[in-house]
């Protein structure tokens, strides 16, 4: 096999330099204009490796000297990594979480180590932060999932303190010493039928109001009746 001729190494850096400004900015392209690194590049392609890996694989290298570099190498993944990312925000994340955060919050986790990550070809570094984007993706979701799960716990523990509340204003629980609660719990299940269900309902945090409507009795005949229902219990004791 023959050598290629100057003429088509002049060319092939031409397209190199092209690709470079075109698809990643003028920093690269910059980079790409130094002698040594156009000849690795050259070197690359005539090994066999595609035009678009064997920049990338110069430009990643150089990305650990340049900041303005790096950003360019890793924007051009960008593109990519939206479609994955709204792929897995339809799959996993649903409405909760924008796919450019959740793009950009990986790209910042990745940046750091950026120059330790190997770069061998195009699709294998695509197919390393794309990893890298599912598990961001996965960390976003259980967080989002625990957050919900204490908000319930709020939202539960909130409506409990309502009720409790809603008990005290109507009056009757004031009534009620807090010391006897416990006692009236114990002895719900020796009163009659009627006077069980009525205590087990305002003991379980129903309103008088709510009571009366369960049972077809009127406001003040309910606040009686629970009263009466209370006194047993009390005598019982």
């Amino acid at each position: 096999m023959l050598p290629p001729s100057d003429d088509s190494r002049t060319a092939l850096a031409a397209r190199a330099f092209a690709w470079a400004q075109a698809q990643l900015g003028p920093a690269s392209a910059q980079v790409l204009a130094q002698p040594q690194v156009n000849e690795s590049v050259l070197a690359r392609i005539e090994r066999g490796e595609e035009l678009d890996s064997a920049v990338l694989a110069e430009i990643h290298a150089a990305s650990a000297r340049d900041a303005q570099v790096a950003n360019e190498f890793l924007a051009h993944f960008l593109p990519d990594l939206t479609r994955a990312g709204q792929r897995l925000r339809a799959r996993q994340l649903k409405r909760f979480l924008d796919t450019g955060d959740l793009v950009q919050s990986m790209l910042a986790d990745a940046w750091p180590s950026l120059a330790a990550v190997r770069f061998t070809t195009r699709p294998q570094f695509l197919a390393f932060l794309s990893q890298r984007l599912r598990w961001k993706a996965s960390d976003r979701s259980r967080s989002f999932e625990a957050d919900k799960r204490r908000e319930n716990a709020r939202v539960e523990l909130d409506e409990q303190t309502l009720s409790s509340d809603e008990r005290r204003r109507d009056g009757l629980s004031a009534a009620v010493d807090p010391d006897d609660w416990e006692m009236l719990v114990q002895l719900i299940v020796r009163l009659p039928e009627r006077d069980r269900r009525l205590l087990s309902a305002f003991l379980a945090g129903r309103s008088i109001d709510e009571i009366a409507a369960d049972h077809g009795l009127s406001r003040d005949a309910t606040r009686m009746a629970v009263q009466r229902a209370i006194a047993r219990a009390r005598a019982r004791s």
